[in-house]
């Protein structure tokens, strides 16, 4: 990643002062000014570590991260406590954060500040070189990094976004840093989100299964319709496997036999970058979310996904459960390193079936994931929560469902109400089943059942990843459409539910993915091969609606392709106004194949023939010869 080489910082190491009288810590999120409540008798201490403020799959994890919180029996000030902790710990040590949910929080070695894209260097410089103690600093996130790149002679134009610097600190003490933020959060400046760290508790819900599997499969057909209609949908496409899709939990099962996962990374500091599966009796949760999205259709097994045919990730982020409140710990850095590795990977959709308090948001987890949508036209989903239940404290959605760029889901029954543990709010977008349902889950005497399916599951755990599979069958159809795109032809064509029009207990309303396809047309995507044994699928920069016709490539005036099929052309469509327009060009000005893409396979012509002579194979990834 890019380094800021101009910064220059002296490390001063301050003792651990006192942060505010009323034990309150203030940091800048997303422009807002969160308040958290600090304990007084409380800190946390952590045993190993390792850093993950890099791109990602670099990042090597280590074993045996444990945190561990020290209550004193006493009532001490925050200072006294804190002085208190160099008597239990050698290593790092932190304050003790509470959310309005009372779950703790603990600070990191390193402090995060974003700003808008394009903010001047100047201004960015005079933010972070107020940071005492900085061994480092890092560019971690920004739109532009692993962005879609344009036709060489285009110009790369991406609105809106952040850059995300991390600058790592040296010290051992957690106070240090709160101390800081707190004084760069109390003065102006350019700065969007200036955050340390977090370790933050979160967890997944849902109700336990029984040992019956009705009704299986209702949420893909049933007579009542208040399905998403998979039968006629996968008249039109199950899904490519171009079309990569990356669950964001508690870890896939590798080995499941109706279950295929391409690849994966681990953004816990427990075991290895690539232990991105379950190895403890807790993760079982990511297995059953990923059957919802492509467990494979036809192999006379179990259950189907909604789009069987797409490439599935796995992004493992929890770790340290705690059984007594089944909550387990998650670090945002990681986090956002693993959103990187997804850009790095062309992921198209994340899912992401956890959730936390709203009111403890974590700045660089929602800015990584809006560079992503920006940068690499990503579209990112979430459960609403299972809170709202009459009961609840707190009915509204969970964060990070409450994030900008997230699509937040929630849930309803076979009747087509809503589920009444569903979380509702103004940020819902859409609702999916999600109540009795089937579903993979780890085999064997792993999971929450002991055969190798979970019935009876409920949760909006489930519904997201249902629509997040729907937004990838849109995908395949038509790679071409923006991430704004597909959320609009989603939500556009949602069987309305509730009020008319859209409402805080279903969104838009219950998906519809059918209905999203017909409103779609497909596209042809072309690219600039280096040679004929030499084609880069990632260099693709137009499409065209009719596959009927051949195409050339034009390299003058910026990418243009041609509907002639003997140069000089009449008509050209040029990418960079966006129009067509009459003209002369001579033949010299054309690249000498013609490409076209038809079933999952890149293929290019000679303009003297129609009959192929080599392809790019995106199954194989291998440009083959005839």
């Amino acid at each position: 990643m890019n380094k800021i080489d101009c910064l220059t910082a002296i490390a001063v190491l301050y003792l651990a002062p006192a942060i505010t009288e009323a034990g309150t810590f203030t940091y800048r999120s997303e422009g807002e000014t969160i308040t958290l409540t600090i304990a007084d008798n409380e800190f946390a201490t952590l045993t190993q570590d390792y850093t993950a403020t890099s791109s990602g799959s670099s990042a090597q994890a280590v074993s045996d991260t444990v945190w561990t919180k020290v209550t004193l029996s006493d009532t001490s000030t925050l200072s006294q406590t804190m002085t208190a902790s160099t008597e239990y710990s050698s290593g790092y040590v932190s304050p003790v954060l509470e959310d309005v949910d009372g779950q703790d929080i603990y600070i990191r070695p390193s402090i995060w500040v974003s700003f808008p894209s394009g903010t001047g260097a100047t201004e960015v410089n005079a933010v972070l070189s107020q940071i005492s103690g900085a061994t480092s600093t890092t560019l971690v996130s920004s739109p532009y990094i692993e962005a879609s790149q344009p036709g060489p002679n285009e110009t790369l134009d991406l609105q809106g976004g952040y850059d995300i610097y991390c600058v790592e600190v040296s010290t051992t003490n957690g106070q240090t840093i709160l101390n800081q933020i707190e004084t760069l959060t109390a003065s102006p400046n350019a700065a969007r989100s200036i955050e340390p760290a977090f370790s933050f508790t979160a967890s997944v819900e849902m109700s336990a299964p029984n040992d019956t599997y009705w009704p299986l499969l209702w949420n893909l057909e049933s007579s009542q319709n208040y399905d998403i209609n998979a039968l006629e949908t996968w008249d039109t496409t199950r899904g490519y496997s171009s079309v990569k899709v990356a669950v964001f939990d508690l870890g896939i099962q590798n080995n499941h036999p109706d279950l295929p996962v391409a690849d994966g990374y681990n953004a816990t500091p427990v075991g290895t970058v690539n232990e991105w599966y379950p190895t403890e009796d807790w993760q079982n949760h990511g297995t059953a979310v990923a059957g919802f999205i492509n467990a494979t259709i036809d192999n006379s097994l179990g259950v189907v996904g909604v789009a069987p045919d797409v490439t599935l990730l796995s992004v493992k982020i929890a770790y340290q459960y705690n059984y007594l409140t089944k909550t387990f710990r998650i670090d945002d850095d990681r986090v956002v390193a693993a959103i990187n590795w997804a850009r790095e990977q062309h992921c198209r959709v994340t899912n992401h079936s956890w959730g936390r308090s709203p009111t403890a948001p974590s700045a660089k987890i929602a800015e990584a994931l809006e560079n992503a949508r920006i940068g690499s036209n990503m579209l990112h989903f979430a459960s609403a929560g299972n809170n709202g239940r009459e009961s609840s404290t707190d009915r509204s959605l969970r964060w990070p469902a409450t994030a900008s760029s997230v699509i937040a889901v929630g849930a309803i029954g076979k009747n087509g109400s809503r589920s009444d543990f569903s979380a509702f709010g103004s940020k819902l977008a859409l609702t999916a089943p999600g109540s009795g349902l089937i579903t993979t889950d780890r085999t064997g005497a792993d999971g929450y059942a002991t055969a190798d399916y979970a019935p009876n599951m409920q949760g909006t755990s489930f519904s997201s990843p249902i629509a997040a599979a729907c937004a990838a069958l849109v995908i395949s159809k038509n790679p071409a459409l923006t991430a704004a795109e597909v959320e609009a032809v989603l939500c556009s064509t949602a069987r309305d539910l509730g009020t008319t029009g859209h409402d805080s207990y279903y969104g838009y309303g219950l998906v519809q993915p059918q209905t999203a396809l017909d409103a779609i047309d497909p596209y042809v995507f072309f690219g600039a091969a280096n040679s004929i044994d030499g084609w880069k699928k990632h260099e693709v920069y137009g499409w065209l609606k009719d596959e009927a016709f051949p195409w050339f490539w034009h390299a003058q005036h910026g990418w243009q392709w041609t509907s002639s099929t003997d140069p000089p052309a009449l008509i050209v469509y040029d990418l960079q106004s966006n129009d067509w327009f009459y003209t002369d060009i001579s033949e010299s000005g054309y690249y000498p194949y013609i490409y076209r893409y038809s079933n999952d396979t890149w293929y290019y012509y000679f303009p003297d023939t129609s009959e192929p002579r080599a392809f790019y194979n995106m199954n194989t990834g291998a440009t083959e010869n005839f």
